[in-house]
């Protein structure tokens, strides 16, 4: 469990990153769409959903290659050690709770860029280089 928690945490902390890039690189963006009339929190959920996207497009992603890893491993494993596969099991419950843990974990990861983007001026956004 630990192991899984450091790793859940590094990808959040690589998602923030990558959401804090992003809205570096769309300043301009953001500033037209401020121009045209897009309000601060129009802004902020915008960047919000597109970290939640793609949090749940990496987990559907990933998880078909990890029950795949997880069966060859299981089976490899328990046939050497005790000459009998290790059985696989899904817990439906622990998939939820990772889904709960990442749709959270996204949010609060992506509510700084997504503060530093609804806070841009029209002027500072359309200046920016």
């Amino acid at each position: 469990m630990l192991i899984a928690v450091a790793i859940g945490t590094v990808g959040l902390i690589s998602l923030s990153s990558m959401m804090s890039t992003n809205v570096i690189e769309r300043t301009r963006e953001f500033g037209v769409m401020k121009a045209i009339g897009a309000s601060a929190s129009n802004v902020r959920r915008l960047v919000i959903f597109e970290g939640t996207f793609v949090a749940a497009v990496s987990f559907v992603v990933a998880a078909v290659p990890a029950l795949m890893l997880t069966i060859v491993m299981g089976t490899g494993l328990g046939n050497l050690f005790f000459s009998v596969p290790i059985p696989f099991k899904v817990s439906t419950r622990a998939i939820a709770i990772w889904i709960v843990v990442l749709t959270l974990g996204t949010t609060l990861a992506t509510l700084a860029p997504a503060s530093r983007a609804s806070r841009l001026t029209v002027r500072e956004a359309l200046t920016y280089l």
